[in-house]
């Protein structure tokens, strides 16, 4: 499980797709909160939960982010060793970023990021004599954010993250789309995939 856990840690830390901007139209302060389904290709069923967001300006090109995520598999039985139950994954992320205009683009905004991240695994049910798992690693990100119009936003990203003690690590395509119904209020969606997997979330964010 070991592989997989650490390949569900890259596609939440991708999913939970922080919002960075500079243009003065894109709101960066926030919370967010959302459902988030996981389609692994090389496991029985999905794997769903909640992911929960945060994003804080701290000068003008800076910002830090931060995020956590639960989710847990589909119940599902295995032959060897022959068990019944799901397992539970725990996400943990944490960072520092850099954004501004495309000068070209007024309304367009380029970023980069860096970040810690953390997995944690265990077995419920049949599973739960497995060992629980932890695994550190890092990630860097590239996005690019539009805005349309003054309630629609579209973003895209590639996020590649890299958990050595696991010897695994992807790269992660991401989509994003918020409509801005109020000022202070808006709803999420995002597509993430990678070679894999791929997910989607669906949420709502609270802009300060």
């Amino acid at each position: 499980m070991k592989p997989l856990a650490a390949t569900l840690a890259v596609a939440l830390a991708s999913a939970s797709l922080a919002a960075q901007a500079a243009h003065p139209g894109l709101s960066y302060n926030y919370v967010q909160a959302g459902y988030v389904s996981l389609n692994p290709d090389n496991f029985p069923g999905d794997v769903t939960g909640y992911d929960l967001g945060l994003s804080a300006q701290v000068s003008e090109p800076v910002f830090l982010f931060g995020g956590y995520s639960s989710t847990e598999t589909d119940t599902f039985s295995s032959a060897l060793p022959p068990a019944t139950g799901t397992f539970e994954f725990r996400n943990f992320s944490a960072g520092v970023g850099l954004r501004g205009p495309l000068g070209y683009a007024p309304d367009t905004d380029a970023n980069v990021t860096a970040g810690w991240v953390r997995q944690e695994s265990k077995g419920k049910g049949g599973f739960a004599g497995f060992p629980e798992t932890t695994n550190d690693g890092y990630s860097l990100g590239l996005g690019f954010r539009h805005l349309f119009s003054p309630t629609l936003e579209m973003g895209i990203g590639a996020d590649y993250t890299n958990l050595p003690d696991t010897s695994v690590h992807h790269t992660t395509g991401t989509a994003n789309v918020l409509f801005h119904l109020l000022p202070q209020f808006s709803l999420v969606g995002a597509y993430a995939y990678n070679s894999s997997l791929d997910g989607w979330l669906a949420g709502v964010r609270v802009n300060f």
